[in-house]
């Protein structure tokens, strides 16, 4: 059978690709890997808030390293939400900030907001500049 249920977690494996996922006591996703021919090629870990929201995901990737091994990255990408309530109206990381704005009272997007991290820090230290400039001109 391609899926086995064991106590530590659920097995899916396809194609020599092996998926385990862990979850904690409330039965939210905490920890994931994906090993091929028993070499790791993706972990992630998950967090949540004390209202179950998931509020940042850390991912390590295969990659090869400076001996020419491959091994999971140090560094992991790490993803942050944001909340309002139960809406999620903000994903970020240190590539793309995503910010989504809900129609009044509802679950109803009404403007989803791409920005590149990057653009954005450049334009936050811009704006910063020029409020020195013009206040220090004064």
């Amino acid at each position: 059978e391609k899926t086995d249920l064991i106590p530590e977690g659920v097995i899916r494996t396809d194609d020599e690709r092996t998926h385990r996922y862990h979850y904690d006591s409330q039965h939210r996703l905490v920890h994931y890997t994906r090993t091929q021919y028993a070499e790791p090629l993706v972990e992630s870990r998950y967090l949540y808030d004390p209202l179950g929201r998931r509020v940042a995901k850390r991912v390590w990737r295969r990659e090869r390293d400076l001996t020419g091994w491959m091994s999971l990255s140090r560094k992991p990408q790490v993803t942050w939400y944001g909340w309002d309530g139960d809406r999620l109206t903000t994903i970020q990381n240190d590539r793309t900030r995503i910010q989504t704005i809900y129609q009044p009272g509802s679950f109803t997007p009404l403007i989803r907001v791409e920005t590149a991290t990057g653009e954005l820090a450049k334009t936050q230290r811009r704006s910063l500049a020029d409020t020195l400039q013009q206040s220090g001109g004064e």
